[in-house]
């Protein structure tokens, strides 16, 4: 832009020049052109600088965790007038996480002509990532004046965790000595009664899983009762961000959604629950298939962590702890929660689950 603006006055100064010293009348009128022209570019600058049209395409929806994401910045000049290059300010944040950064591109400008530049990054993290064009710088194409403006531009899409089974640890459950005597092979009245233990068959409630003897065999181990109870069960997510672990919030919404899947597959129907923290409610969802659970999913991921970490417990024990819900809860290994409820089980050493 600055070299333009150098060869735009030498020539100013070679017809300035050959007007001194040959005193031509066609040389004249060619430095008033040359005099005038700035003044009017600058008018044409500012009647058409407003028609560049930038698109955001080629946007995935989802994408995984720490995967390279492309996408495409399409500019389109839709004026006459051949402006110089322009920037483009890009705003990239994790709504979830709250992280952002800014870029700029620079992008060559050419009249009625498209350019299309494509960009890509990756994410670290799980949650909802939203890219927006914010600003833009223009310029005439002798770089005399330049125009910043706002733009709005956005698209976002969610990042998500590997979508596998979760294996928790079961060695967490093993101690106590619980066992045995929990074990009544009597038909009793009441829904507390156990009148057998046998091994996990599918279509087995989750709730009746007999955590110790599960643990202590390595085969999954469950109470038959005496009488029907309650199938009504609560799957509870706890969103805090752990500042001094970025990444323990990934782990805790890998091990929901693995608890989610597993559930899934051996045939049990159940409520997904977390909290939001701006409206101050619980979110509960129906789950009965694989596909509700990822949509699940993508909700969670536009929802603001909490600043507490036992907000969703809670959230969900003053609304749900008087009523015959069954209740797992999910959470942050590191917040050392002194909770009453058992803990049944731990994965990858960052998520803990507790029935409650």
């Amino acid at each position: 832009m600055v070299a333009n603006l150098i060869n735009y006055l030498l020539l100013i100064a070679l017809v300035t020049t050959g007007l001194l010293f040959y005193n031509d009348y066609i040389l004249a009128i060619l430095l008033a052109a040359l005099i005038i022209m700035p003044v009017i570019s600058i008018v044409l600058f500012y009647k058409t600088y407003k028609n560049i049209k930038i698109k955001i395409t080629d946007f995935p929806v989802t994408a995984g965790r720490n995967n390279d994401i492309k996408f495409k910045i399409l500019v389109k000049n839709e004026s006459f007038y051949p402006m110089g290059d322009m920037k483009i300010r890009l705003h990239v944040e994790n709504i979830f996480y709250g992280n952002e950064k800014e870029y700029i591109l620079n992008v060559a400008n050419v009249p009625f002509k498209s350019n299309e530049i494509t960009w890509k990054f990756k994410s670290l993290y799980c949650g909802c990532i939203k890219v927006d064009i914010t600003e833009v710088e223009v310029r005439d194409f002798l770089g005399i004046v330049r125009k910043k403006y706002a733009y709005k531009e956005n698209k976002t899409m969610v990042i998500m965790p590997v979508p596998k089974i979760a294996e928790f640890d079961m060695q967490a459950l093993s101690s106590g000595d619980g066992d045995e005597s929990e074990v009544q092979y009597k038909k009793g009245t009441d829904v507390s009664d156990i009148s057998q233990i046998r091994p996990y068959e599918p279509g087995d409630s989750l709730q009746s899983v007999h955590w110790k003897l599960t643990a202590r065999y390595d085969e999954w181990m469950v109470k038959e009762y005496s009488m029907p109870y309650t199938n009504r069960l609560c799957l509870i997510l706890e969103l805090y961000n752990n500042s001094d672990m970025p990444d323990e919030m990934d782990s805790v919404i890998e091990a929901y959604i693995g608890y989610a899947l597993f559930m899934i597959n051996n045939g049990r129907e159940f409520y997904m629950v977390w909290y939001n923290s701006e409206s101050h409610n619980n979110i509960i969802r129906e789950i009965q298939t694989e596909n509700d659970v990822m949509l699940a999913l993508n909700d969670i991921m536009y929802v603001k962590p909490s600043n507490n970490c036992m907000d969703a417990y809670y959230a969900y024990k003053n609304e749900y702890g008087n009523s015959d819900f069954t209740g797992l809860y999910v959470t942050n290994a590191s917040n050392m929660l002194n909770l009453k409820e058992d803990k049944l089980g731990i994965y990858s050493g960052k998520a803990v689950i507790y029935g409650l």
